[in-house]
């Protein structure tokens, strides 16, 4: 009888480990579960969120497709401002179609040779001030559309062109 009870006993303790080794799974399977939920509800916040950024790219590319349009469209614009021709002059018989000046081929070292030589030497001809002031006006429009739509670096550097043609002092300048 002894014997019987000491197996009984054994059996007991053999299950108590089995029963504890169960308990050990089933929370090992329970903590799996739950990493597998946290993992779901991870993935789909990042689809969401990367579904979020798919949209503001679309969103960003339109966005710069328009702009490039409209930076294309300035740049035929300033091109089609800059090959118009003079405007015809009072009283000289000058036509719009032989005084046909693209303003691009003008520099800033240009422009102030024109301007120098309107000081140096007393212009008695009303025609070519008016040409040269013109040319200079066609000039300054062309340095600000270029220091409008440029960079800061570039803008820098414009800022004496425009300075020159504008007649400013050092001071203003």
């Amino acid at each position: 009888m002894e014997k019987i009870l000491a197996d009984k006993d054994m059996a007991i303790e053999k299950m108590k480990i089995d029963s504890e080794e169960l308990s050990k799974r089933v929370q090992d399977t329970e903590m799996v579960e739950h990493d597998k939920q946290a993992a779901a509800n991870l993935e789909q916040e990042l689809r969401n969120n990367i579904s979020e950024l798919e949209e503001q790219l679309i969103e960003k590319n339109k966005n710069i497709r328009v702009l490039q349009q409209r930076l294309s469209d300035m740049k035929k614009t300033l091109q089609h401002e800059l090959r118009l021709p003079t405007q015809s002059v009072h009283g000289t018989g000058t036509t719009e179609s032989d005084s046909f000046i693209p303003a691009a081929v003008l520099t800033p070292s240009s422009s102030r040779h024109l301007q120098q030589k309107q000081h140096q030497q007393p212009v008695t001809n009303h025609r070519m001030t008016t040409e040269d002031d013109d040319v200079n006006f066609k000039y300054l429009k062309h340095v600000l559309i270029k220091f409008l739509t440029s960079r800061e670096y570039e803008a820098q550097h414009l800022t004496r062109a425009v300075a020159t043609l504008l007649r400013f002092s050092p001071e203003e300048e």
